[in-house]
């Protein structure tokens, strides 16, 4: 019987020589070849991430020789464009194939002007709630601009610029501190895509409550006494954007100047916000300040954004922060940072993690002006992957953001209806995309009945089967949910969308 021989021990090493030989000569094709290859990576990586990821690290593979000293340049005096405004560019563009939609608040801001004439008690008819809109500026100038545009486009230009803003913010600060440093801003674009990935949710929502917390970092920008008054004019009138914006005062200990003129601003701040909403409404606005401890003290559920810090230790990026802050403040020079740590402190005492659209910059600011003097300084190889990791991180947040083809919209849901439906973004979602509409529970979920609160609870499936006598008491009409498990007997499956189920009550 003839012997059948084993195939080359060594083609394995033909094949990777093979491949190896194709790649080299990616740098001695024609120009357009060369540029079309480029462009077809940074395709990728817009479409998916790690795939183009890989692609451009191998196409840089290639280049490595032709092109090493003039990359390497490149590199070095490139920073802001390679770690700033490309990654930035990638996660908007990736975010606009998305589609975004905030996920709460600023969808119900959009509607209540035109469709509740600013009273949310006629889009809310169950809960108590205050007899003056809580954001009454925010909202009245939302609605002027749906003058010029459509609601959908007023909310990206809002995201957009809260992202923008705080994206600048951050950038200008780390790359005044490290001012004489050719890595600046690979350092600043870390900074940025550290921020964005613990807050992105904050950002998306664009609610006034990030406004005013990109308005309160811009405080370490502040300088001269012209900043002063014009960080405090801004402030000033943002405050009547939010009922609660005096929480946000304490940012002006950030600002780089006398403490004569941080307690100034601290107090013109104050004056215009009492001023403003004591004359406006008066007695109601005291009323409304009690009315919420009650709220607090009415809810039967913990609600998502006034759940604990503590959730967020299981991020290694967060449990990173905060052994650099803690350690940094005892061993490290604390020269001009006794403000900042103070301000940190007074956010994270809130324990709450609506406000880590604050927290996280001035935690990824802090850490690295305590720490600036113990930076590496990066070679051009440094400078390349920082680049890339900032990149990742951005199209990672992007990712992350909610579609608004998976929002709940129905076709069936008549103008006039009365829904019930879990506490979520539908809560929100469905009054955006069916204005018109009356909805519960409300913004404030412990402003509603107890009985209603616990329907609530029942129709996102966590509880009970609906009680179909609460839902006749209050006289819904429809019922919108995507994770009932127990359907009662007084439900009339109407219409299915995205996983989202609308129910018209018999």
């Amino acid at each position: 019987m003839e012997r059948i021989s084993p195939p080359p021990t060594n083609y394995p090493a033909k094949t990777l020589r093979c491949w190896h030989d194709r790649i080299s000569k990616i740098d001695s094709q024609p120009i357009q070849y060369q540029v079309g290859i480029l462009l077809l990576g940074y395709a990728l990586t817009i479409i998916n991430p790690l795939l183009g990821l890989g692609a451009l690290a191998i196409i840089s593979y290639g280049y490595r020789n032709k092109y090493r000293e003039p990359i390497a340049k490149f590199v070095d005096n490139n920073g802001l464009l390679l770690a700033i405004l490309i990654p930035i560019l990638s996660c908007i563009a990736l975010a606009t194939k998305v589609d975004p939609i905030a996920p709460d608040d600023l969808l119900r801001n959009l509607i209540v002007g035109e469709y509740c004439q600013y009273d949310y008690r006629k889009l809310y008819p169950i809960s108590k709630l205050p007899a003056f809109d809580l954001w009454w500026g925010f909202d009245h100038a939302l609605n002027w601009l749906q003058h010029f545009s459509s609601r959908a486009v007023v909310m990206w230009g809002l995201q957009l610029s809260v992202f923008g803003g705080l994206c600048a913010i951050i950038t200008r600060s780390v790359a005044l501190s490290l001012a004489d440093r050719q890595d600046r801003y690979y350092w600043a674009g870390l900074a940025v895509a550290i921020v964005v990935y613990l807050s992105a949710s904050r950002i998306i929502s664009g609610r006034p409550e990030i406004v005013l917390s990109v308005w309160a970092v811009a405080a370490v920008l502040v300088r001269t006494r012209l900043h002063v008054i014009l960080w405090t004019a801004l402030g000033a009138a943002l405050t009547a954007t939010y009922w609660l914006a005096f929480l946000y005062f304490i940012a002006a200990t950030l600002i780089n100047r006398p403490l004569k003129q941080k307690c100034i601003a601290i107090f013109t701040l104050t004056l215009a916000h009492t001023g403003f909403w004591f004359v406006m409404f008066g007695e109601h606005y005291t009323q409304a300040l009690f009315w919420l401890p009650q709220v607090m003290s009415n809810q039967i559920a913990a609600i998502g954004e006034n759940a604990g810090l503590d959730m967020l230790l299981g991020n290694p990026a967060v449990v990173a922060l905060l052994i650099l802050v803690s350690i940094g403040l005892f061993t490290q020079n604390t020269k001009n940072l006794g403000w900042m740590a103070v301000c940190l402190i007074f956010f994270i005492a809130s324990n709450q993690v609506r406000y880590i659209g604050t927290i996280a910059p001035l935690s990824v600011l802090l850490a690295l002006f305590l720490w600036q003097e113990h930076l590496p300084k990066l070679t051009t190889r440094g400078m390349a992957g920082m680049a890339v990791l900032c990149v990742a991180l951005l199209l990672h947040s992007a990712s992350t953001l909610p579609a608004r083809k998976f929002s709940p919209s129905f076709k069936q849901l008549p103008k006039n209806a009365r829904v019930i439906t879990l506490f979520s973004h539908a809560t929100y979602a469905v009054p955006f995309n069916s204005p018109g509409i009356q909805i519960e529970p409300s913004y404030a979920f412990g402003a509603a009945p107890k009985d209603l609160q616990q329907l609530s609870i029942d129709i996102g499936g966590h509880g009970k089967q609906p009680d179909c006598a609460t839902i006749h008491r209050y006289q819904f009409t429809h019922v919108v949910e995507q994770t009932m498990t127990s359907i009662p007997s007084c439900l009339e499956l109407i219409e299915v969308n995205n996983k989202w189920r609308l129910w018209h009550v018999r």
